[in-house]
């Protein structure tokens, strides 16, 4: 279940990734209220899309190797940028309800399945034991 989830993980974020890196226009101008942050800034978005894709890869490298603290560094950008937009979403009373919905749900729920995982495979493997 785990490893599934891993996988997961790992596609959501480097399917995001390569996206906004190779389609920053089009991210930009159709995810709600990404718009709203201000003009599209190519660098920026290019920083954020190789983030998401270092994540992405060690998810999987996680799978791949059993090596749990693979999991849990592939998890802290996702969490930190969860609780960015959480933080944002409460002060930010410019975007409409609907947006902040979107924007939350699509940084919140993958950042708790990703602590959950990183979590679950620390507990069940051991801190530096691969599953060999």
């Amino acid at each position: 279940m785990m490893k599934s989830l891993l996988i997961l993980l790992g596609a959501y974020y480097g399917i995001a990734g390569l996206y906004m890196l190779f389609a920053p226009g089009h991210f930009y101008n159709t995810v709600p209220g990404v718009s709203l942050t201000g003009p599209l800034n190519h660098h920026f978005a290019a920083d954020i899309a190789f983030a998401m894709l270092a994540s992405a890869l060690l998810f999987l490298w996680s799978v791949r190797s059993g090596i749990a603290e693979l999991a849990v560094g592939a998890a802290i950008w996702p969490v930190l940028h969860a609780l960015m937009h959480i933080g944002e979403g409460f002060g930010h009373a410019a975007m409409p309800p609907q947006m902040l919905a979107a924007d939350l749900a699509a940084t919140v729920p993958p950042a708790l399945l990703a602590c959950i995982a990183a979590g679950s495979m620390l507990f069940r493997f051991g801190q530096t034991q691969g599953r060999g």
